[in-house]
């Protein structure tokens, strides 16, 4: 069984090296949709995979940093980097081409290591990331799926950066992941997140 969640926000980048010069040449925008799909062998005590409500936590604090923000690969033009730092107070730098299958890659890989970070308390089952669907535009989309980290997971052995005004919007839980948990992979099995406890109101 699969169940589905989806996240929008709005962002500006460059994708560097395509065929199209609009995407290639100039800074611009997009209405983004994320969508999340989870799998697992077994429903929790509620009857489901993973409660809905858990997926506006950490899960979406992590989609939101890219909301209103301005995304570039990290090997950009100096010159243009910096303009960007200096001009947007949001911005993200990531290790690789900011296209719309490296995203959902890159969505994919970050929000399954937040699952394998949290502890649950709701006899949920493992829960696996079946995939994530990037919708770069409301026509064009792109689906990174769970074998996909395996062939292509070198790409996300380089941390990302964040500016301040971004990390400002996230829980202490968060922040401690991105410095020294799974996302760093100095701690891989530590909890950084653990979700409520729940009282049984019918057994």
């Amino acid at each position: 069984m699969i169940i589905t969640k989806e996240f929008e926000g709005e962002m500006a980048h460059i994708v560097r090296n395509c065929s199209t010069n609009y995407c290639k040449k100039s800074l611009h925008g997009h209405s983004f949709k994320v969508l999340v799909s989870l799998k697992a062998s077994a429903l929790d005590n509620a009857g489901m995979i993973y409660d809905f409500g858990l997926m506006k936590g950490s899960i979406k604090q992590f989609i939101n940093s890219f909301d209103h923000c301005t995304v570039f690969w990290d090997k950009d033009n100096q010159e243009y980097i910096d303009f960007i730092k200096k001009h947007s107070e949001r911005w993200i730098s990531l290790p690789f081409n900011p296209s719309a299958e490296m995203l959902s890659l890159f969505f994919l890989s970050g929000i399954q290591s937040i699952l394998d970070c949290t502890k649950m308390n709701n006899n949920e089952s493992k829960i696996f990331l079946d995939k994530v669907q990037y919708y770069e535009t409301r026509t064009g989309s792109a689906t990174a799926e769970k074998e996909d980290i395996v062939s292509m997971s070198s790409v996300f052995e380089m941390p990302f950066e964040c500016s301040q005004s971004v990390t400002n919007d996230w829980s202490i839980e968060l922040f401690n992941w991105y410095l020294d948990g799974r996302h760093q992979k100095k701690n891989p099995e530590t909890k950084w997140f653990e979700n409520p406890k729940v009282e049984q109101q019918v057994k």
